[in-house]
């Protein structure tokens, strides 16, 4: 946004980075002007992109990234895409839910099968989707995010195969403390 050349002393570095901040998926941006020789210098701290992900935002459904810190970052280049994003999906991404996707994400490696979705509706559930179990529902408690990490890595552990790797089998565990198994009817237990 600045109309090159302008005088050095005519640039305010606070307002430069507070503009970068709000326009490019940054995680921490230094702006300073140095006299000898006249020069500006700034230091940018990208934020790296672990998932792929969809909001509704004010022009309908945008896609774009997500960081580990649950972080959105907008599609600004093709360049940006690094890895197997694609391997995980985040579906419903909203700011007030930045902290439940940090923590699912931190402990991805710990659930006991590869997580392939992370699924947010728009009445505030959370639920997930591995590779054994179609749908694992965790609901709007917050607060037992941790204790359903937990025992959903104890259930993909000690569950007998016959009860994971079904299609369609789902684990509803608003409790943690009774998680219940769903399976579809049709399923062979063999």
């Amino acid at each position: 946004g600045l109309d090159l050349p302008i005088p050095l002393l005519e640039i305010n570095p606070k307002d430069l980075e507070k503009s970068l901040l709000k326009d490019l998926p940054l995680k921490a941006i230094s702006v300073r002007r140095i006299a000898m020789p006249t020069r500006l210098q700034i230091e940018l701290q990208e934020r790296k992109p672990v998932a792929l992900a969809w909001r509704t935002g004010p022009n309908g459904r945008e896609e774009g990234m997500v960081d580990k810190n649950g972080y959105w970052i907008p599609f600004l280049t093709p360049k940006q895409i690094e890895g197997p994003l694609g391997e995980l999906y985040i579906e419903g991404w909203m700011t007030k839910h930045r902290e439940w996707i940090s923590k699912v994400l931190s402990n991805k490696n710990k659930l006991g099968s590869p997580l392939k979705r992370i699924i947010l509706t728009p009445n505030g559930e959370l639920s997930l989707q591995t590779k054994e179990f179609s749908l694992v529902q965790l609901g709007s408690n917050s607060t037992l995010i941790e204790r359903q990490l937990k025992t959903l890595e104890q259930l993909s552990n000690n569950l007998p195969l016959g009860f994971r790797n079904i299609r369609g089998t789902t684990i509803d565990m608003r409790d943690p403390s009774k998680p219940e198994l769903q399976m579809p009817s049709t399923g062979n237990l063999n």
